[in-house]
């Protein structure tokens, strides 16, 4: 077992790539002991954080956590690591595969135990630090979801790549406002879909049945993105917002720099996100005309139907053909 640098994220998309199985990989230290990135042997990875020799002699049996977090599994063991025994703090995934959210979780608590010199290695210094990240997420006085920083994301991106530097009336990004469409041009509307999805089908989730109904004859496009959140990436979302705050299109006057103030304000996320979850890369995008041979759920299909009052589905593009060529001459 050697050390490293890196992120659990890293070492195990790495592994997995690779199809290996029952690996341990020092990550990190913090007052406790070391922190470990594990996968076992159903390819299933862990996270293993060392707590003090007190807390193993109160309870030398495994036992299960006294602060169980929703969709973790956590269990105190005892594990040999380079012929030492160690008393660690297991977590895991409780039901399911392995996904971005967790690998995110994993980033943001070996970062933040790393960097606590407050600490005394407790096992409810871990815990706590779980319910930390928990209960951002839980926070009913705000609206800031995963999917909320990823749309965001998504949309700052179609600003900085098709519009910045174009003419057009700072007005045509109406996402925001909660219009059906996330841009609206002379000629032509766009719709904005992001995926948090490293790997696998491209799937969006489509809210609404106006959401992919060209409206007045006006072309309607997809603009799909995936995206990866993660430590082991080089942009931020607050790197973003600036770069486009300081862009062609909202630098203009004040009344453009107002409306780009407000139009962040509207996606309701606070300041103090962790990093871990608004650092990312865009892995992929692609555009789709939404044309007579684009795969939805038709307005007209469900006007027999009026009981049918609103409609959420998933649509799956990974086989639909996309656009290689849209551009800002496309009329936005």
């Amino acid at each position: 077992m050697t050390n490293t640098a890196t992120t659990p994220s890293s070492i195990w998309d790495s592994w997995l790539s690779e199809t290996k199985s029952g690996e341990a990989k020092i990550v990190k230290y913090w007052q406790g002991g070391l922190i470990i990135a594990a996968l076992d042997s159903n390819l299933s990875p862990e996270l293993w954080v060392e707590i003090n020799q007190e807390d193993g002699k109160a309870d030398p049996k495994p036992r299960p956590s006294t602060r169980p977090s929703k969709g973790l599994k956590l269990d105190v063991e005892t594990v040999t690591v380079d012929s030492r025994i160690c008393r660690i703090l297991s977590i895991k995934l409780g039901v399911g595969e392995f996904n971005e959210i967790f690998s995110s979780f994993a980033d943001f608590l070996v970062e933040d135990l790393f960097t606590d010199s407050t600490l005394s290695g407790s096992l409810l210094d871990v815990e706590l630090k779980i319910s930390k990240w928990s209960d951002f997420f839980t926070n009913t006085n705000s609206l800031v979801s995963r999917e909320s920083i990823l749309g965001l994301i998504g949309e700052l991106h179609f600003i900085e790549e098709w519009l910045d530097g174009s003419s057009l009336d700072y007005r045509c990004w109406t996402g925001p406002s909660g219009d059906s469409k996330d841009f609206r041009g002379p000629n032509l509307d766009v719709e904005v879909k992001v995926s948090g999805s490293k790997s696998g089908p491209l799937v969006h989730k489509i809210s609404s049945i106006n959401q992919l109904q060209p409206q007045e004859e006006r072309p309607l496009y997809l603009f799909s993105l995936r995206v990866s959140l993660g430590l082991n990436h080089s942009q931020t979302l607050d790197g973003l917002v600036e770069k486009i705050r300081r862009s062609e299109l909202f630098s203009r006057d004040l009344s453009s720099a107002a409306y780009f103030s407000e139009a962040i304000a509207k996606f309701n996320i606070p300041n103090g996100i962790p990093s871990h979850f608004s650092t990312f890369e865009i892995l992929e995008s692609k555009v789709f005309q939404v044309d007579e041979n684009f795969p939805r759920i038709r307005k007209e299909t469900l006007s027999s139907i009026p009981e049918i009052t609103s409609l959420q589905y998933n649509l799956d593009l990974t086989s639909v053909g996309s656009i290689e060529d849209f551009s800002k001459k496309n009329g936005l």
